[in-house]
């Protein structure tokens, strides 16, 4: 039984120059889904969608055959929520950046967030009330 008073909806429908960026954000209890909006398939395949919790840190993905933009929010502060659309073939060339074993040396120069920001298509922020 799902409790759909609990459930909050962000409409953002914010986009790039291309079309490329997020209708809305849709928060449970339990995960966090990012509807993307694009102007064609084409860049269905070749973006991929990243969110960061208030601290910055990457949400994991939903997993269990869920779709690519359901994030799991277990145990996270997402009181703000950062989300970022970035090409697919780049995102997967610095996404090590994260994981590398020098990370907490190397945020201290550039943070992940930053590197995001930088490198993404279109980003914005979520404030969730509760």
């Amino acid at each position: 039984c799902v409790d759909n008073s609990k459930t909050q909806i962000v409409e953002i429908n914010g986009t790039n120059e291309n079309g490329i960026g997020i209708a809305s954000v849709e928060k449970t209890p339990f995960e966090i889904k990012v509807n993307e909006k694009y102007d064609s398939n084409e860049d269905l395949a070749s973006i991929i969608t990243v969110a960061l919790d208030a601290n910055g840190e990457p949400l994991p993905n939903g997993g269990n055959g869920a779709s690519a933009n359901v994030y799991a929010i277990q145990d996270r502060d997402i009181s703000t929520v950062y989300l970022f659309i970035c090409d697919c073939e780049e995102y997967m060339d610095f996404k090590g950046y994260y994981w590398s074993d020098d990370y907490e040396e190397k945020k201290k120069e550039k943070t992940f967030k930053q590197l995001l920001e930088e490198k993404a298509l279109y980003h914005t922020e979520v404030q969730f009330t509760r």
